[in-house]
């Protein structure tokens, strides 16, 4: 009798329980790239090695700066393959400067070149991308909803925004700040830095990450000058299996009887 209790406590946790793990970012790290107009390019091509995993994902977070070029024509491809575009923040005050998510489900193993291409005859001013890939990442529901601020016309020396989460959740974002000069950018407490890129003309940019511990996480970044505005995205990306929280127990017909 006894042995059957401890059997059915058992069966019990393990049917209420269900462990999910953050994702963790692929061995070959994180690669910036920065195009800046010296270059008159009107693509930018980086080498990136995806290494094996389980429930892969490969993820692209760029900065532009267009001079007069809408960004709506911007295509990303990883070895030839299309990524599928998240989301964009832009203004209307000046839609050829702004920041961009970008990613590709399972994408093949091995080295392949990350293309990001204008589909415009006006090159980047500027253009900083942030490529890293993950394991772990659901998926058929890699993100949840993106949390997006555009600000264009002020002085501000910090921003914050809330994204929606689970706890474990990997919550990502994309900043470009806007100042005809030289700053510093900094994240905030519990925020791994992936990117604080100065440029000396007009645009700095940052792409940080948080493991979120509840429904909301808060991305922050300070300003060493108080800059004119800026775009920002954050969003969280999502545990295969989906919320980390645990359900309820349920009654294994005769085990307890």
């Amino acid at each position: 009798m006894h042995t059957r209790i401890l059997l059915c406590l058992a069966l019990l946790i393990g049917a209420a329980t269900t462990v999910h793990a953050t994702p963790t970012k692929d061995a070959t790290g994180t690669v910036k790239t920065e195009t800046l107009s010296a270059a008159n390019a009107q693509s930018q091509t980086v080498s990136y090695a995806v290494s094996a995993g389980s429930d892969r994902l490969l993820m692209v977070r760029v900065s532009y700066d267009t001079e007069g070029a809408d960004l709506s024509g911007t295509t990303v491809t990883y070895g030839g393959v299309s990524l599928t575009l998240l989301d964009t923040q832009t203004s209307a005050v000046s839609a050829d400067q702004g920041v961009q998510i970008w990613y590709l489900i399972a994408p093949t193993v091995g080295t392949a070149n990350v293309v990001i291409d204008l589909a415009s005859t006006t090159e980047f001013s500027h253009c900083l991308s942030v490529i890293d890939a993950w394991a772990g990442v659901d998926q058929t529901t890699p993100f949840g909803t993106t949390t997006k601020i555009a600000e264009t016309a002020g002085s501000f020396t910090s921003t914050s925004i809330s994204v929606a989460s689970v706890a474990d959740d990997l919550v990502v974002d994309v900043i470009a700040t806007f100042f005809n000069g030289v700053i510093t950018i900094t994240n905030g407490a519990g925020q791994s830095s992936d990117a604080e890129e100065e440029n000396n003309n007009i645009i700095t940019t940052g792409a940080s990450r948080e493991i979120a511990v509840g429904t909301s996480t808060d991305l922050e970044w300070t300003f060493s000058t108080a800059v004119t505005g800026y775009r920002t995205i954050g969003v969280a990306m999502k545990q295969v299996g989906g919320a980390a929280a645990t359900g309820g127990g349920q009654m294994l017909r005769g085990c307890c009887q």
